[in-house]
């Protein structure tokens, strides 16, 4: 019992030990001020052509994650696995029409001894080992996942391929208003994140080629990479800095967020 309780209380001292050496590690990065990634506020209206209407602070633990190739490689083999029907299929021996009796008696002609015509060395004979359906999918952590997204959005930030504006609501679901948009704008292959009510938006971009429309909450890494620029509206800023920013371990301090108020009238 003695020895128990000296171990019991060895151990006690070595976890506190232990987690005030974590936090004495921890502590010192805190007051280390943290470098905001920004970004450009422009205007894609006519009347304000390319015009900046403001500066906006940008979360760097999405917007300046460091480039992971290899994180990206296995994000989109993964995308590309969920993609994979999986439907190949071959008839073996027992599901080839006909095949049903003997072809000839098994001894007396000097030919090697067959039971059905549809076996797999026959002409028009049955598969063996073919294709059967299923599925090509492979797991991958949600963390992975999440973290191709900061990666692929810090990529195209430092190519400057990362356009913010201030609305993406137009006016007309017009085709002609937005191509002319993309050809002022050269955002020809462009990505247009959106959030609220994008009816418009949808509409007029299913005739341009290499022009997609999705939510924030569908932010993928095949499309963020596929397309040539990304162009985000000032709304789904919070979202997307929310959603996919990464967790804080249990214990650590919340690193501090940029300020979304920061939009600057120019």
């Amino acid at each position: 019992n003695k020895m128990a309780a000296l171990w019991k209380g060895f151990r006690a001292l070595s976890i506190s030990a232990a987690r005030r050496s974590e936090v004495e590690a921890v502590a010192p990065l805190a007051s280390i001020p943290v470098v905001f990634p920004e970004a450009w506020v422009v205007s894609l209206a006519k009347e304000k052509f390319n015009s900046k209407v403001g500066l906006q602070q940008l979360n760097p633990d999405v917007f300046a994650e460091p480039l992971r190739t290899d994180i990206l490689h296995r994000v989109v083999l993964y995308q590309r696995s969920l993609w994979w029907q999986g439907t190949a299929k071959t008839k073996t021996r027992a599901e080839v029409r006909g095949g049903g009796r003997k072809p000839f008696p098994q001894k007396g002609q000097g030919r090697a001894r067959a039971g059905s015509i549809r076996s797999p060395n026959w002409r028009h004979g049955g598969i063996a080992h073919g294709p059967v359906p299923h599925s090509h999918a492979i797991d991958l952590p949600r963390k992975v996942q999440e973290m191709g997204i900061r990666v692929a959005l810090s990529a195209k930030l430092a190519q400057g391929e990362l356009i913010v504006v201030d609305t993406l609501e137009l006016a007309s679901h017009k085709t002609r208003d937005l191509a002319e948009m993309i050809t002022e704008h050269d955002l020809d292959g462009a990505l247009f994140v959106a959030a609220g009510d994008t009816t418009n938006l949808e509409r007029a971009a299913q005739n341009i080629p290499k022009c997609k429309v999705i939510a924030p909450a569908d932010l993928n890494v095949f499309d963020l990479l596929r397309q040539r620029k990304i162009v985000l509206a000032h709304d789904t800023l919070e979202y997307i800095q929310t959603a996919f920013a990464p967790r804080a371990p249990r214990g650590h301090p919340a690193l501090p967020q940029p300020d979304l108020a920061s939009f600057m009238s120019a």
